[in-house]
């Protein structure tokens, strides 16, 4: 009896051992389980975030792009309507240049005061170059802008596609 009772209680031994390390690793396990929970959330949040980021950079390209349209339109009026009247000085030029040729032969003006107002419309025409000139300028640089904010733009886009995959 003794034998078996000495038997009885190492076999309860075990089981208190085995039941304790059991606890050990359902406790291990539960931690586990919490800051898995935890990470989780975080994780939640911050893809929650970028995603919100990804939507605001997106609609600040789209009005960007529309900002730089517009800018892109406003200057193609702008040198069409100059080189416009810069072709309209030139004719109106050309046709002053023939009335007066032919004024100064009826009226024997001096050939002095045919070439002051000559040189008047001479720097007029150069005016309206230099004028053209700028815009052409003007121009060039919006479209270098513009090609910034497409190299932005897919920068971004590649970044928010970088985030999607998170």
């Amino acid at each position: 009896m003794a034998a078996e009772l000495q038997s009885n209680r190492q076999v309860i031994e075990q089981l208190e051992s085995k039941c304790q390390k059991n606890g050990q690793f359902v406790q291990a396990a539960s931690e586990n389980y919490f800051k898995l929970t935890e990470y989780y959330k975080e994780e939640h949040i911050q893809i929650s975030n970028l995603q919100e980021s990804h939507n605001q950079l997106r609609l600040q390209l789209e009005a960007e792009k529309k900002r730089h349209e517009l800018i892109t339109t406003e200057l193609k009026q702008s040198l069409f309507t100059a080189k416009k009247e810069k072709a309209e000085i030139r004719q109106e030029y050309e046709r002053y240049k023939e009335e007066a040729a032919k004024v100064a032969e009826k009226q024997g003006i001096g050939r002095r005061n045919l070439e002051e107002m000559l040189q008047a419309k001479e720097i007029q025409i150069n005016q309206m170059r230099k004028k053209t000139t700028d815009l052409e300028w003007l121009i060039k640089q919006k479209a270098k802008e513009v090609e910034d904010i497409n190299t932005k733009c897919k920068a971004v886009t590649s970044m928010l596609q970088s985030s999607r995959r998170i």
